[in-house]
Formats: structure tokens, C-alpha cells, sequence
């Protein structure tokens, strides 16, 4: 009975979750645009979770209020600090050299089997 039971609440849970992921949770939207306050290390996780590691350039934003200010001192949404204070997300990778670039496809699967093969002495070796 009590397997039954555990059974049916996570049935329940997982077609819960799954139909807030297809229509949109009301979760993260009060997450992105819920006023909170960041001061000292909160601040600088949550600026770190947002912007996963690509800040914007402070240079040329002098006599600007700072992130402190704007989110310590008074309430601001997660959404504004991602605007305002991370960089972009790029769609494109951007490479620093020309001997960097995208990775040819490699046929892992075949490459298995062609060494089974040599393995087992099916085939010969290169």
C-alpha cells in the first residue's frame, strides 16, 4: 500500500512539473522578475550564476551607479542585474586563433568497432 502511495505522488509530481516545463512555469517568472535584495556574498553568486562567468566591460560607465547601490542598497529583479551588468550571450563561438576552430565529427561508434576488430583479428592494423 504505502509502495502504491509513493508511486502515485510521484506520477503526480513528474506530470505536475512536466506540464509547468511545456507551458511555462509562473516559477520563473516571479524568479527573474521578483524584487530582491543581493548584499555581499548573495550578491556576488547570484551575479555569478546569471552571467555564468561573462561580465560587461566597466570601462566608459563613470559616474554610474554601481551594482551595490542598485541592488543592496534598494530591491532589484534578477532580470535587471543579467541586463544590465552581463554580458550578452553570444550564438556564434568567437576563437581567439585561427588554429582553433570547430571540431571535425568523429564516427566514435565506428572507431569501437574497428578496434574490436583488430582485437579480435578480424581485421589488420593500420
Amino acid at each position: 500500500m504505502k509502495l502504491y502511495i509513493i508511486i502515485t505522488t510521484l506520477s503526480f509530481l513528474c506530470i505536475e512539473s512536466g506540464i509547468q516545463f511545456a507551458v511555462g512555469s509562473p516559477l520563473s517568472e516571479n524568479y527573474e522578475n521578483g524584487l530582491n535584495q543581493f548584499c555581499g556574498q548573495a550578491l556576488a553568486n547570484e551575479l555569478a550564476i546569471l552571467c555564468k562567468g561573462r561580465y560587461n566591460d566597466p570601462k566608459g560607465k563613470k559616474g554610474r551607479r554601481g551594482i551595490v547601490d542598485e541592488c543592496c542598497s534598494q530591491p532589484c529583479t534578477r532580470s535587471y542585474m543579467k541586463i544590465n551588468y552581463c554580458q550578452p550571450e553570444t550564438e556564434a563561438p568567437i576563437w581567439d586563433s585561427p588554429m582553433l576552430g570547430p571540431q571535425k565529427k568523429v564516427d566514435y561508434l565506428g572507431y569501437y568497432f574497428q578496434l574490436i576488430g583488430q582485437v579480435l583479428g578480424l581485421t589488420e592494423f593500420e
